[in-house]
């Protein structure tokens, strides 16, 4: 049995996987039906939160703060929206539409912003660090832009990348 709890669906994507503080965060938004037809004229809304760790009841919670929404209308091409992301941390983009009945339909993804006046994490386990790709895929002699998302400040790091039984290292 398979149950649609909306009509209608939204989808969302980026071309970036991180940003400086203070640029925007470029989503693009489609709304289709259930076979895949593209819905035109539907509002909806896009929201960037920063994702905080607090400390609650004895645990470390991931808490979304300071929302950021933009308000669309789909249609018969993805449409655009631009949030501009303040502070360096984790953000969770999402986009939510509803259908005349009230079915609602949420995607979402994540994305970070990289700056030196980052919130800091609580939720660190064993102090490990997140490489963040610029892209999902690359092709060759395509240069990566990589955001190392560490739980300490002022560090220094070391890259190794081997290929075909070369190594090389460069320190950062």
């Amino acid at each position: 049995l398979l149950v649609h709890p909306s009509s209608l669906y939204v989808g969302i994507q980026s071309t970036r996987q991180f940003v400086r503080a203070g640029e925007p965060i470029d989503v693009e938004a489609i709304v289709t039906n259930i076979d895949g037809g593209v819905v035109a004229g539907r509002k909806f809304t896009i929201t960037a939160s920063r994702v905080e760790s607090r400390f609650e009841n004895g645990t470390w919670v991931d808490t979304d703060v300071d929302p950021e929404h933009c308000d669309v209308t789909s249609s018969t091409k993805p449409v655009s929206c631009s949030i501009k992301a303040g502070v360096a941390g984790q953000y969770k983009i999402s986009a939510v539409v509803t259908d005349d009945a009230g079915g609602r339909n949420r995607s979402e993804f994540t994305r970070w912003v990289s700056g030196a006046d980052a919130v800091p994490t609580r939720g660190v386990d064993q102090q490990t660090a997140t490489v963040v790709p610029d892209q999902d895929t690359y092709r060759p002699g395509d240069t990566a832009h990589l955001l190392v998302v560490a739980p300490f400040a002022a560090a220094h790091g070391l890259l190794t990348v081997s290929s075909n039984g070369a190594t090389r290292t460069r320190a950062f």
